[in-house]
């Protein structure tokens, strides 16, 4: 019920919105794959300036919580990691998923990042700050679910049973 602070009209679809670790800037990313920030602290004529973009829509924006670094992920499952508030440098890619991201994580417990492609079979552990690929692990694994039985009850019309998938995940850091 309450009404806007502020608002501003953007020519193109917006597909994510993030706030900077601060609170004094918003970042949105459009489908045409550009970020744009505005600062809140600025006065009320504040105009959206572009930060950075990538070659396809942006799906995820969020701050690494222990480093300043924006992490970015498009539609082509393409991750970068950009020093903040300089978003225009480049820190480093994570490159391993070649469809849309589900999910992108970047823990605050540890320097990790963790991202899943849109299927959910494996999520990918990265460190923050290399972009190396520590390890793929299998959902079936994560989700300490056994393979379902192949040709049993459970089995699709195909025959053959549908593996465990990730749709979300959250950080829970007293358990690592």
């Amino acid at each position: 019920s309450a009404a806007p602070i502020r608002q501003w009209t953007h020519g193109k679809k917006i597909g994510c919105v993030a706030f900077s670790p601060d609170g004094n800037t918003v970042l949105f990313a459009d489908l045409f794959g550009e970020v744009y920030t505005v600062s809140l602290l600025a006065g009320g004529g504040a105009e959206p300036t572009i930060a950075l973009g990538h070659l396809s829509p942006i799906s995820h924006m969020a701050f690494h919580p222990s480093a300043p670094s924006l992490l970015t992920a498009d539609r082509e499952g393409h991750v970068r990691s950009s020093a903040w508030p300089h978003a225009f440098v480049i820190d480093c890619y994570y490159l391993e998923h070649t469809s849309p991201l589900v999910l992108m994580l970047p823990l605050a417990a540890a320097p990790l990042i963790l991202t899943c492609a849109t299927d959910g079979k494996a999520v990918c552990a990265w460190t923050a700050h290399t972009g190396e690929l520590l390890r793929k692990h299998e959902a079936d694994e994560l989700l300490s679910m056994p393979p379902p039985p192949q040709g049993g009850a459970d089995a699709s019309s195909s025959g053959a049973a549908e593996p465990a998938a990730v749709a979300c995940g959250c950080e829970v850091a007293a358990q690592g």
